[in-house]
């Protein structure tokens, strides 16, 4: 509460020692006085001003006060002391009145209420370059700041004097700065600005020169302030960019112009818009240079220049003149080409007209004439583009003001010349070519080039690097690789023919692909890459033991850059057991088959076409069913090829529609004749063939009609029946007389039996055909429950019908169904080696299948008619 109490006091008290206004109803002053008018009612008046001295010294200004009916009027009037000169200071206080009729002194002088200026004497014209001038009157600063020894221009600029203590302010040397047209000194009691002006421009026509780069004009105050009004035209557009302008001259820069044409310079001034001057400029072509050509083949001839046609749209012809024609194939404002047919040799004196406009110059064309434009280095290559280099056996390069290359190479057109340059140079050597009698240098900047001499491996070893272009006192070379330095031996250097110099770098750091380096020797470096070798097979093997390939060969990458070494086989990416530099190894997969094995270690490659021999397992197909569409050989084992399989053959039979299923199935459909089991043989592309043993499917009993003990007629339904039937037998009996009546039905007569331990009995029917025997419980004896008259022939007959149609409508819709099941059940495949043990297994099954599952009921005894039992 007390921090609040004081911050107010303090506000209340100070503020309005700084911030007391006074109000006058006006106020004016002459050359010595200085009179305020207030309101009668107004408390507050001014009595007098104190004015302090830069030095410290105070001056007092006291007002004398009267009144009239309306206003009171206080008026200061300098009477000599002090004199006017002196009426000034750093700093004004006012005194005044209050309201309780005492006299304060506090606060600072309003600068509204300073004194206005009285100018007595006249403003010259001002130079644009600016001048001093002297002011010669009244007041003409009152206050002024220790730093603050300027006026204010209206244009922004600054009008400086003498310090604040050496002031006189009625008579003061103002300097005025650079500038144009009207400007005015503004006052810092803010009364009206004294204008003046800047002496205008005028221009010498006479003066104006042009170079066909440059236009220059001579005359005076010329302005180059922002604000300038002195406007420069070229073809009547503003020129801003490439305009110099001084007081006494006006620069144009004009190599802009890109067009031979007529352009008109003007240069204006002021709002009227004056012209100084408007003058037509003729911009002719000028020639720079122009290539040589070998007299005795010519040559494309390249004049360069600027200003070598006329603007677009504008038709023009280009006219060369001299005593030959030749023939211009193409002009642009900077150069025109043209074809030199050969068979002139003197010189000529080259001009060119474009649009009726002669070129500035003329230049000389000389036959044969050679010279050097630019070089290019390529490791210890040099190549040299100009013209006129001679031929592989008339021209000469010296290096270094000695020695001379022998070797060389010079294009067709004579426009490139390639060598290659010792490697004892170094830095900034002279080469010299002389063909023609012509001899032209041209310096090559050498840089150091650096190279290895051995071959990069992927495993550390001692390398050489032959250093070319290295300085006489270059010593301890250094290798840095992946943020590593190596150090090679000095004592190691070793001087070449080539004039290069090796050094060894022992452990040398394996390198995988393309790595860059740095070579260091001395003060020199060079920046370069090395490449690892690209890797190579010598020999891939399968191991069936093992199922493993081992592939040897060298600059595999090994496990030291295994992260960039990818080997791929058989539309797969591998995943390597071990991999070194020489060797890698993989597990081989069923599915792969043979094809390209390729790796890429480090961005380099190498492929090689891997064999992989189809390996296939023991080759039994069973099951099969006579000239059956549905059935098919199946052949498992692994690594076989996509199109390895060509065709099966059995007997006299062949079938080419073999299909693979995967890389370890083949599936051959055939459709063979029964019962008797045969050979087959499946044949390959690379002509391997390979046997299979195709085995027919045993009998199958699966329902049948039931007889009495007295035996008779006995029908058998099932599958996979022939008419090579070897014997049946029901039970403990046999069946004779046996009949084939379909591949699902057979028949024969039952002998009667006094075995009744037979009844109630469900037995089974063994079915030997063709030597191969099977079968099914399907059989069971009636109990008779209805006695017939076995001697009535109707009845025999009734009943042998009868038993006959229901057999077979009840057995052939029980069969449809159980020969489906049977057939979807019964898959043929090439089985492995315990194949006898499966078709034991396939038998117990065909047993469980074949339970009966119902029992039509028996017929009276007095019938005589066989029921079915079906099941």
């Amino acid at each position: 509460m007390n921090l609040k109490f004081s911050f107010f006091l303090i506000v209340f008290t100070i503020v309005p020692i700084f911030c007391q206004t006074f109000f006058p109803k006006g106020f004016r002053n002459t050359e010595n006085s200085i009179t305020f008018d207030w309101d009668l009612n107004d408390p507050n008046y001014y009595t007098k001003w104190e004015i302090t001295k830069a030095d410290g010294n105070i001056t007092e200004m006291s007002f004398q006060c009267t009144n009239n009916a309306t206003i009171k009027s206080c008026t200061y009037t300098n009477n000599g002391t002090p004199p006017m000169n002196e009426l000034y200071g750093i700093s004004g206080m006012p005194c005044y009145m209050d309201g309780s009729s005492t006299e304060k002194c506090q606060g600072i002088l309003q600068p509204s209420h300073y004194p206005t200026p009285i100018i007595n004497s006249t403003i010259p014209s001002i130079p644009v370059d600016g001048t001093s001038i002297t002011l010669v009157g009244s007041f003409i600063i009152f206050i002024v700041g220790n730093d603050s020894n300027y006026f204010q221009l209206s244009s922004g600029g600054i009008a400086n004097f003498n310090s604040p203590i050496h002031l006189d302010p009625t008579q003061m040397i103002i300097n005025i700065p650079s500038g144009c047209g009207q400007d005015s000194i503004k006052w810092p009691s803010g009364s009206k600005p004294l204008s003046f002006n800047y002496i205008a421009p005028t221009v010498t026509p006479s003066t104006l020169s042009f170079d066909g780069y440059n236009i220059i004009i001579n005359g005076s105050n010329f302005c180059n302030k922002t604000n300038s009004i002195l406007s420069v035209y070229l073809g009547g557009v503003l020129q801003t960019d490439k305009v110099k302008i001084k007081s006494t001259s006006i620069e144009l820069d004009v190599s802009q112009v890109l067009y031979c044409e007529i352009l008109y310079f003007s240069v204006t001034f002021g709002s009227n818009v004056q012209t100084l001057v408007n003058q037509a400029i003729i911009f002719s072509p000028i020639l720079y240079n122009v290539n040589s050509v070998p007299g005795a083949i010519g040559g494309k001839i390249t004049i360069k220049g600027i200003r070598l046609t006329t603007p677009p749209g504008i038709q023009h012809n280009t006219i060369l003149s001299f005593e030959s024609s030749w023939n211009v194939t193409a002009s642009t404002p900077s150069y025109i080409l043209c074809d030199l047919q050969p068979g002139y040799e003197k010189p000529i004196q080259l001009s060119v007209v474009v649009g009726n406009i002669m070129s500035s110059n003329n230049i000389t064309f000389n036959y044969n004439e050679i010279s050097i434009i630019k070089s290019t280095q390529n490791t210890n290559i040099i190549t040299l583009y100009g013209d006129c280099f001679g031929s592989d056996n008339k021209t000469e390069i010296v290096i270094g003001g000695t020695s001379s290359v022998t070797s060389y190479q010079v294009n067709t057109y004579e426009t490139s010349i390639i060598f290659v340059i010792p490697g004892n140079y170094a830095g900034e050597t002279l080469v010299q070519v002389k063909a023609y009698g012509y001899t032209a240098g041209y310096y090559i900047p050498l840089q150091l080039y650096v190279t290895p001499s051995d071959a990069i491996l992927n495993s550390p070893h001692a390398t050489h690097f032959k250093y070319y272009f290295q300085s006489l006192d270059s010593i301890n070379p250094k290798i840095t690789i992946n943020g590593e330095t190596f150090v090679g031996d000095d004592n190691s250097k070793e001087l070449k023919d080539d004039g290069s110099s090796t050094y060894i770098f022992n452990n040398f750091p394996g390198v995988c692909g393309v790595q860059s380096l740095q070579y260091e020797i001395g003060n020199q470096t060079y920046n370069g890459t090395v490449t690892s070798l690209q890797p190579s097979y010598a020999n891939c093997t399968y191991s069936p033991e093992t199922n493993i390939t081992l592939c040897t060969g060298t600059n595999f990458g090994g496990s030291y850059f295994d992260k960039q070494v990818i080997i791929q086989f058989s539309n797969s990416t591998i995943t390597p057991i071990n991999i070194t530099d020489t060797e890698f190894t993989f597990y081989t997969y069923d599915n792969y088959v043979s094809g390209h094995l390729t790796i890429n270690s480090c961005g380099d490659s190498a492929d090689t076409f891997y064999i992989i021999n189809a390996v296939y397992f023991s080759n039994v197909a069973e099951g099969f069913h006579n000239n059956s569409p549905n059935d098919a050989v199946i052949v498992n084992g692994k690594f076989f090829a996509s199109s390895g399989v060509v065709s099966i053959e059995c007997g006299n039979k062949t079938f080419p529609k073999c299909n693979l299923i995967d890389y370890k199935t083949i599936s051959c459909p055939v459709q063979l004749d029964g019962p008797y089991d045969q050979f087959c043989t499946l044949t390959f592309e690379n002509k391997t063939n390979i046997p299979v043993y195709v085995s027919f499917q045993q009998p199958i009993a699966l329902a049948s009609n039931s007889l009495y003990l007295d035996g008779g007629e006995l029908v058998i339904f099932g599958d996979c029946f022939y008419d090579i039937i070897d014997n049946i037998h029901i039970g403990p009996v046999q069946c004779i007389d046996s009949k084939f009546i379909s591949s699902n039905a057979i028949a024969c007569t039952l002998p009667p039996t006094a075995d009744k331990h037979l009844l109630n009995q469900i037995m089974f029917i063994n079915i030997t055909i063709a030597g191969k025997s099977g079968g099914g419980y399907a059989f069971s004896y009636l109990t008779p429950w209805i006695q017939f008259d076995s001697t009535s022939p109707t009845a025999d007959s009734m009943i042998i019908i009868t038993t006959i149609i229901i057999a077979f409508a009840i057995g052939s819709i029980y069969i449809h169904f159980a020969i489906l099941f049977h057939k979807k059940k019964n898959i043929k495949r090439v089985l492995p080696s315990g194949a006898p043990k499966q078709v034991d297994q396939r038998r117990q099954l065909t047993r469980q299948l074949t339970q009966p599952q119902f029992i039509i009921p028996q017929q009276t005894s007095s019938s005589r008619s066989n029921s079915i039992s079906r099941y």
